[in-house]
């Protein structure tokens, strides 16, 4: 036999090979049989053409033929399983030329089906969600789909729709992060939390939104216009609109909400991950750690009996700086059970 390299469409169009497979014809696999040893490279052809005629041992009639497109059809249509289809089994016994077209044909529809079936599960997959989580003292730098970058706080997760970018670009956050969003005509940006959704246009902005050992939920806007609405009416009326500077603010134990200013080189600082502080007050400690390490701290002493700080932080874990900070301020830290930080 001429070496050569088969295809398997050409072996199941082969009286020969098909011979062989269903051992039908003692000369035809010894040929066969010889020729592998001869081209062990072509043995993997084979087998899967070996494999695809020995699965078809089932004929249907050209009515059947087309009741089972249709049925596969409305399988992938409507995400359900086809319709059985009773079918005459047809005993295997030595090929004829007549049935060669139609083991090809068979074999081709079982491709064509398993390659519908392979796009089916890999569009199904393109539509879960993305979840990436930040569980350490350290931030982590995602960018979406759609050019968005986010800047995930520690103890954070951010799940990313599995339709996000087709004709909206949902998020939902537990914890913190920073979002600076690309500008996508007609696709609005937003990110949901356990009580409201915070909507954007081309925006930079931060939210703040733990579900443990948190005092407050907080937007705070750095640029552009974001819309701030509540799951629940009874939460909040009416929307909230902010501005550069401007920040949402909900205390989580009295439910109280509010619009306030804030500093945005405090945000914009902490983006950079080096925390400097210059003669600050406790007050302004407290806003920064807050708002680098996604925790909260409370201070039972009042603000005036407390020193001023000056220090300057890289990439240092929380429990190193407030080590510093209560040393300076001879101030005592304790973390309690509830994950809050208080200075007494």
């Amino acid at each position: 036999m001429e070496e050569q390299q088969l295809q398997v469409e050409d072996l199941l169009c082969d009286d020969s090979f098909i011979h062989y497979c269903y051992g039908s014809n003692e000369a035809d696999v010894q040929k066969w049989e010889q020729y592998i040893q001869q081209n062990p490279g072509q043995a993997h052809t084979l087998q899967t053409a070996k494999d695809i005629l020995l699965a078809v041992s089932i004929r249907f009639t050209n009515e059947q033929l087309d009741q089972r497109l249709a049925s596969f059809k409305q399988m992938f249509d409507a995400n359900k399983p086809a319709p059985s289809i009773e079918a005459p089994v047809v005993p295997i016994s030595t090929p004829k030329k007549s049935r060669t077209i139609w083991y090809a044909a068979a074999s081709v529809a079982i491709l064509v089906t398993a390659g519908l079936l392979m796009l089916q599960r890999k569009n199904n997959t393109s539509q879960q969600a993305l979840v990436f989580e930040s569980n350490t003292d350290q931030r982590k730098e995602v960018e979406l789909a759609d050019g968005t970058k986010v800047t995930l706080y520690p103890h954070s997760r951010l799940t990313v729709a599995g339709h996000y970018n087709d004709t909206h670009r949902d998020v939902q956050l537990e914890g913190q992060a920073y979002f600076d969003v690309a500008q996508v005509a007609g696709k609005p940006f937003a990110v949901k939390t356990n009580k409201f959704t915070t909507t954007a246009l081309g925006t930079a902005f931060m939210v703040r939104a733990y579900t443990v050992a948190a005092a407050s939920l907080k937007v705070s806007l750095v640029s552009g216009k974001v819309k701030v609405e509540a799951s629940q009416k009874e939460l909040l009326a009416n929307p909230v609109i902010l501005s550069p500077g401007e920040q949402f603010d909900e205390n989580l134990r009295t439910h109280k909400v509010q619009k306030v200013s804030f500093d945005i080189n405090t945000i914009q600082q902490v983006q950079t991950g080096v925390l400097v502080f210059k003669n600050a007050s406790v007050k302004e400690v407290i806003d920064k750690l807050e708002a680098y390490y996604g925790v909260s701290i409370e201070c039972s002493i009042p603000p005036e009996n407390v020193k001023r700080f000056t220090g300057e932080f890289h990439q240092e874990s929380l429990s190193h700086v407030l080590n510093v900070f209560s040393f300076v301020t001879n101030l005592n830290v304790q973390h309690t059970a509830t994950g809050f930080y208080q200075l007494k």
